[in-house]
């Protein structure tokens, strides 16, 4: 999982004491990549719904079997039926109130409030003269708000549990990882990296059991974390060294497509899923849903009411994962355990 820093976040009213102004140039340290929802359509694709809860329906067909049927009987009468799936959208919410000051303050270096003109260790007199990055604290704030909101909502749809309780309770939509029970493949054992076989044998399983399951594997993609990316082009290059480097002083496997016998899967690195798991997502009937709220749209920013001197406003979105049939998806576990 990526660093990221919960110390840093500012409960309640953002003022000119707990959000001081710095000089320089301002860097982000935590990762804001999302790869699997921008993948599906980001905060603004997917599907619209007009309820809570969300439904899509599969169905089988029988076994094949010879046909054994004598000249002039009567037919054997049946019907298929079909089988409702469902999920949930869940609400993000956040709320940003600055002080009137705060926002207009936005020479102010450090906090100065013991009359001192930094008032913050570390900054000197002569770095207050130097501008600093942040002239919109509001646009500022809200701008790390929605890149919080698409982590919150890539993490839901990986690893969330599905929870619709029949009250005002919190609704947790059901994440892709939980979700695939058809198509599982435990790896314990089995040794990754330095057989020669490992990872590429974790792929074709997985891609021959989604196959065999009745997938369509029409736009497979394995989702891999950062380490297991690295034994995929590691246990790709061992097994195809007879490959030609693209230049004398260039060497390197970096693996983005594998041919397998059924199709071509593409690799997508996800820094958010979780070490030791693999998935093999077909993406063509994975979307995100969202409930949009009359007036409003499905995920806004709106003005709050207030008795004081500062700005309040929040961003609200109901939203959802529909994974379609989970049994046209895979999933490895204890990867190199």
């Amino acid at each position: 999982m990526a660093a990221y820093g919960a110390g840093d976040q500012v409960a309640g009213q953002g003022n000119t004491a707990n959000l001081p102004n710095f000089p320089g140039e301002l860097f982000f340290l935590s990762p804001k990549d999302t790869p699997l929802l921008t993948t599906i359509g980001g905060l603004t694709g997917g599907r619209s719904v007009a309820t809570s809860q969300f439904t899509w329906q599969d169905t089988l067909h029988r076994a094949p079997a010879d046909q054994v049927i004598a000249e002039g009987v009567d037919a054997t009468f049946s019907s298929q039926k079909r089988s409702e799936r469902k999920n949930v959208v869940q609400i993000f919410q956040y709320g940003v109130e600055l002080s009137y000051s705060k926002q207009a303050a936005t020479a102010l270096i450090g906090t100065s409030l013991a009359g001192a003109p930094t008032g913050v260790a570390g900054v000197t007199a002569a770095a207050s003269l130097e501008a600093q990055p942040v002239q919109d604290e509001m646009s500022f704030q809200t701008r790390i708000k929605i890149e919080q909101a698409g982590l919150d909502v890539e993490w839901a749809f990986l690893f969330n549990t599905f929870a619709n309780p029949n009250t005002t309770a919190a609704r947790q939509t059901q994440g892709i990882v939980g979700a695939i029970t058809t198509n599982v493949n435990d790896t314990t054992g089995l040794v990754i990296v330095g057989t020669g076989a490992g990872m590429r044998n974790v792929v074709n399983e997985l891609v021959q059991d989604v196959y065999v399951n009745g997938g369509r594997l029409q736009d497979p993609v394995l989702m891999v974390n950062p380490i297991e990316k690295r034994y995929v082009s590691q246990d790709f290059q061992q097994n195809n060294g007879n490959i030609a480097p693209r230049s004398y002083n260039r060497f390197g496997v970096n693996a983005t497509q594998i041919e397998t016998d059924f199709t071509v899967v593409d690799i997508m690195t996800n820094r958010h899923l979780t070490a030791g798991v693999a998935l093999l997502l077909d993406m063509s009937v994975i979307k995100p849903v969202f409930m949009p709220i009359p007036g409003k749209g499905h995920f806004f920013l709106e003005p709050l009411s207030k008795a004081g001197s500062y700005d309040r406003n929040q961003l609200y979105g109901e939203i959802g994962l529909e994974y379609g049939p989970e049994g046209w998806h895979g999933k490895a576990i204890d990867i190199g355990t």
